[in-house]
């Protein structure tokens, strides 16, 4: 099945998506960077991306401010 990338980023998306480079690891770096370099997003990435904001937001799942 192919995936559809039906959304856009927004020029502030990719900036936070920047900005938060340093703090991601593993998957959470891989998909921040792919969407990043691609420009656009499918739903299944739009809920990744949510949880990612979500994670940031409340600082859960980390390790000396180091998204795992």
């Amino acid at each position: 099945m192919k995936e559809e990338y039906r959304h856009l980023l927004t020029d502030r998306q990719k900036l936070w998506l920047e900005s938060q480079h340093h703090r991601l690891e593993n998957e959470w770096q891989y998909l921040a960077l792919e969407v990043r370099h691609r420009g656009k997003y499918s739903d299944f990435e739009r809920g990744q991306l949510n949880e990612l904001a979500r994670l940031v937001r409340t600082k859960k799942n980390t390790i000396d401010n180091i998204i795992i």
